[in-house]
This record gives C-alpha cells, structure tokens and sequence, in this order.
C-alpha cells in the first residue's frame, strides 16, 4: 500500500515538472492586443444639391414724413359749378412712422459646393414666399380762409374747413437671393457664413380722401371781428356747400440689396444634410412720386425695408442619390 501511494506521489511530481519545463521552453504567451475602432469617415460635402426651407421672417418697414396737398380752388369750384380765380392750397403734414411684422416663410435653393480639406466653399441662390403687409392711417382738419374769390360776383370772403383721411401702405410677397458661402466641415457637422445680392418685391399705395365744407363769411352787424374768418359753428348761415375727393395711386418696384448669415448643417447620411440659418437683409428704400391729377396731389414718400429671417433647412446632395449609406 504505501509502495502504490509513494508511486502516485511521484507520478503527479514529475507531471508538475513537465508542465514547467514546457512553459518555459515555449517562453511566455503573447498579450492580445486592443484595437481601437476606426474614426468615422469624413462627409463629403462637395458637389451640386437642391433643398427647401420653412421658418420665420421679422419684416421692418420704415416710411418716411411726407404731405399731401389740396387744391381748395377745384374743389370749391365742384361746389359752385362756377369759374373764378383765387389760390388755395392746402398743405397737410404726416409724421412717419416704422413697424415690424411677423409671418411665416418658405421657398428653396439650389448651389454647388468645392471642399479643400476642411474648408467648404460654394456659391448659392434661393426664392421664397413670405407675404408681408404693414399700413397706417392719419387724419387732419383744417380752416383755411380764401379771401374773396375774383370772377363770382354772388360771393365775398370764403372759408374752407378740410378734414383729410391718409393712408400709406406697404406690401412684399416674395424675396430671393444669389450669393457665395465659406464653412469649415468637423465629422458630420458644416459651419458656415454666407452673403450677397438679396432682391424682394415693394407694393405701395397712397390713398388719400379730403372733404372740404366751405361759408361765406356773414357778419350780422354785431360782432368788431366780423370779417375774421369763423369755423361752421360760428356762421350765421353761410353754408356753400361741401365736397369729397379721393385719390387712390399704386407702386410697384424690385428693391435690390444685400444679405449677410450663417448657419450650421448636419449630414443624416452622405445624401441628406440638414441645419438651420439665420440671415439679415437689408433691400434698401425706394422713394415713390404718387401719381396725382388734383385736386388731391400724395406727396412723394419714401419707404425702407429689411428683414431678418431664422430657416430650417434641408439639402439633398444630387451627386449621390442612391447612396444613403451613414
């Protein structure tokens, strides 16, 4: 028994040792090594695309002072039916006034993109839709005296009293814009600025309504200030009688100007980019001469206009359709 427990004993001792004696001929295991993932790919962002934008516009109009004059001479001569000869103009100062409104927006654009390393460059032109309309309305009274009218004997010195109802309005429906951008690409992200051309349409219209009641002047003996001119409610019959007269005149114009942003994009894969941008533009003014026939001639008025716009913004890259791969 103890002869087989020492046999065993030493069977298992000389397995040990060959096992040792192994290792240390075959030397140490080599250590797996890590690896780490492969960067993503860069995007490409060269070549031509085409997209659509929806957002938000702040439209900023600025109208300037500006008068409208009557011809109390006409329109006193509507009344009578009657000829003669005086001067009689009436001259009516507005104030000006700026306003901002707010309304949606939406159009598209085409471009085409150069990549060198990081930096992008391109050019880019785009049309959008956003109907925009800012008016406002004055009102003025007035006493003229006009003396005695020469050439209508029935008549000695006249007064006209004229209440003028004005109203200036500005409208745009469309904008568009032409212009070259430079970014910098970092994976899948495009930072950039743009500028250039920006173009809109200008709709004005002058609308302008003058009622003129016009008194002789009657004294009844009484009164030391008999031949100062009086207002209706001081007259003693003297009524004439009254007239109204409207002038209603259009404008429409391109004003042309410029625009200046930037924005960033994100490629959902190599064919679709999205992003969001902001842009100022600032289309200049346009001064318009109303056209005028009397007796009510609108005044020439000159309006301002710029804009500032926030855009969400999609591009499809026309070079690779087909491969929507990430």
């Amino acid at each position: 028994m103890n002869r087989h427990n020492k046999l065993n004993t030493f069977l298992i001792i000389a397995s040990v040792l060959s096992t040792i004696a192994m290792t240390a001929i075959a030397g140490p295991q080599p250590l797996e090594k890590t690896v780490a993932p492969a960067p993503p790919s860069e995007i490409d962002w060269a070549g031509p695309y085409i997209g659509f934008n929806v957002g938000v516009v702040w439209t900023n109009y600025d109208v300037s002072k500006y008068r409208t004059d009557v011809d109390l001479e006409d329109q006193f001569y509507e009344v009578v039916s009657a000829t003669g000869q005086f001067t009689g103009i009436a001259t009516f100062p507005f104030d000006g006034h700026s306003a901002t409104e707010s309304n949606a927006i939406g159009g598209g654009q085409t471009g085409y993109n150069l990549q060198f390393g990081h930096f992008v460059v391109g050019a880019e032109g785009g049309f959008s839709g956003a109907g925009s309309e800012r008016s406002r309305r004055s009102e003025q009274f007035q006493i003229n005296p006009l003396f005695q009218v020469r050439g209508v004997q029935q008549f000695g010195e006249i007064t006209a009293e004229t209440t003028l109802h004005s109203l200036r309005q500005a409208e745009t429906n469309w904008n568009g814009y032409i212009g070259g951008q430079l970014g910098y690409a970092w994976w899948k992200l495009l930072f950039y600025g743009n500028g250039g051309v920006a173009f809109t349409d200008l709709q004005t219209t002058a609308r302008d309504e003058a009622h003129t009641d016009f008194f002789e002047n009657v004294c009844d003996g009484l009164s030391i200030t008999c031949d100062a001119p009086q207002p209706a409610q001081d007259q003693l019959g003297g009524f004439i009688g009254g007239v109204t007269n409207r002038k209603v005149s259009h404008h429409t114009d391109v004003l042309t100007g410029w625009y200046a942003g930037g924005g960033i994009q994100y490629a959902l894969n190599d064919v679709v980019r999205v992003g969001a941008e902001y842009r100022r533009c600032d289309f200049g003014d346009e001064t318009v001469n109303f056209h005028s026939g009397g007796p009510v001639f609108p005044g020439r008025t000159r309006f301002d206009l710029d804009s500032n716009q926030v855009t969400f913004r999609v591009n499809i890259m026309l070079g690779r359709l087909g491969n929507f791969g990430p």
